[in-house]
């Protein structure tokens, strides 16, 4: 029998959170936590007493800390007690332009005298949208200093006003951090001569004046950078805005800049395995036979979404082998001097890494081999376009597809694209394409005079 009486009196059931462990709620918040949050320990303290004294217990969520103040040194006690709570967590720190915008000295003083003495947990350091002369402000006050645990570093110069030629010089990051592998720089030139870029994995670079380089500088400035940082793995090298046009000395760059000679020793980085450059196609060009990538498994021009090369490259891919290991590259054909478009079967040996593949403009009958060998060379191949040739024979294609099925190691291909250049006057088009779709999981064919 129930006593009301006990009933009434009794305790209201406790919700299963409150008996979750230390560990199980600390695995719950990591996983509701972005780390680019710094307002998720705030709004979790908020949420009951047992989340405060759980979320106050737990350094790693507080090791973000972000100034963002006009003037910081009247919210220092928020910054002070944040730093008390994150205790001796790796931190953070984020500075926008705001401390910049008033007092900056005395701003900068002020921030410096609350995370200098944490150097030593310092993880990433990044100064967001800061003006030109403003940036050199906070860097003076690291010179010669030591922040043995450094990983990031990230520098984004103010863009209002911002014309792309600047009149900071060359930054000089003078501070000691053996363990940077990361470095991201926008609107800024730093010393890359600097024993701060050697062990980088990644560097990222922004800057208008990239898109003025002629042949001879991109070059020079990707093997310095290269040569600095032996161990990097990404490089990014971007310009701001659009393309301009093509200036009087870029004209004659191109008129006058001969591609190097056979007998140059090409550069070699064995590390880098994605590579970004926003340079005029001309000059990457220019660049291909001076190097050699072995591990690069992507390759963006600008405003692309791989590498193309046109067809006098191919004796350059024999010789070298620069991209053993790329994964996608477009290579371009040329019907009115197709001296170098024999090459294509034999530069495809050295591109045994590709998934995707794209061929233009070769005429295909002058190319057949190149069409035969893709039945065991490109093992790993899974999307084929012929775009813009010409005197494709869909027989060649057919015995490609089948040595591909038959060939032990490697791929049967997913796509198989056609644009142009089939004879619709045969009368097996639509069973040759029956044929195709019966073995490529998607096939588009299109014959001069449309789709098939």
């Amino acid at each position: 029998m129930i006593n009301s009486d006990t009933t009434a009196h009794a305790d209201p059931p406790r919700s299963s959170v409150y008996r979750l462990s230390y560990d199980d709620l600390y695995s719950i918040f990591t996983l509701c936590w972005n780390s680019g949050d710094d307002t998720f320990p705030v709004n979790a303290s908020l949420v009951c007493r047992s989340w405060r004294w759980s979320i106050l217990d737990m350094p790693a969520f507080w090791g973000r800390v972000r100034f963002y103040h006009k003037e910081p040194r009247l919210s220092m006690e928020r910054y002070v007690t944040w730093m008390q709570r994150a205790k001796d967590a790796w931190l953070d720190i984020l500075i926008n332009e705001k401390p910049f915008s008033e007092s900056a000295f005395e701003n900068i003083e002020a921030i410096m005298e609350l995370i200098g003495p944490q150097m030593q947990r310092w993880r990433s350091l990044r100064m967001d949208r800061v003006d030109a002369k403003s940036i050199p402000i906070f860097l003076d006050h690291l010179k010669d200093c030591s922040l043995p645990q450094l990983k990031s570093l990230k520098i984004v110069r103010l863009r209002r006003g911002y014309t792309g030629h600047t009149n900071l010089g060359r930054l000089e990051l003078a501070l000691h951090a053996p363990q940077l592998k990361e470095v991201e720089l926008v609107g800024v030139e730093a010393d890359f001569g600097s024993p701060l870029f050697h062990n980088l994995h990644a560097l990222h670079l922004k800057d208008q004046k990239f898109g003025s380089f002629v042949s001879w500088e991109a070059k020079d400035f990707v093997h310095q950078l290269l040569r600095q940082s032996p161990h990097l793995k990404r490089l990014s090298v971007k310009e701001f805005g659009s393309f301009k046009g093509i200036s009087p000395s870029q004209v004659l760059d191109i008129a006058t800049r001969p591609l190097p000679p056979d007998d140059e020793e090409p550069f070699s980085h064995p590390f880098l395995l994605d590579l970004t450059l926003d340079f005029r196609d001309y000059v990457i060009e220019a660049m291909i036979p001076s190097i050699i990538f072995p591990a690069l498994r992507k390759f963006l021009p600008a405003q692309k979404c791989r590498i193309s090369l046109r067809s006098w490259h191919l004796p350059v891919l024999i010789r070298n082998s620069p991209f053993l290991s790329l994964k996608e590259i477009t290579l371009t054909g040329n019907p009115s001097h197709d001296e170098h478009d024999h090459h294509l079967a034999e530069a495809l040996t050295t591109l045994r890494s590709l998934t995707w593949l794209e061929l233009q403009r070769f005429v295909i009958s002058q190319v057949d081999d190149a069409i035969l060998a893709l039945g065991h060379l490109c093992p790993q191949l899974q999307t084929l376009q012929i775009v813009r040739c010409t005197q494709v024979d869909l027989s060649q294609v057919r015995a490609m597809i089948d040595m591909r099925l038959g060939a032990q190691g490697v791929n049967n291909l997913q796509t198989l694209v056609i644009e142009g250049g089939i004879d619709s006057a045969s009368g097996r088009l639509k069973a040759t394409k029956a044929w195709l779709e019966d073995r490529v999981e998607r096939v588009i064919l299109e014959a001069d005079n449309g789709l098939v």
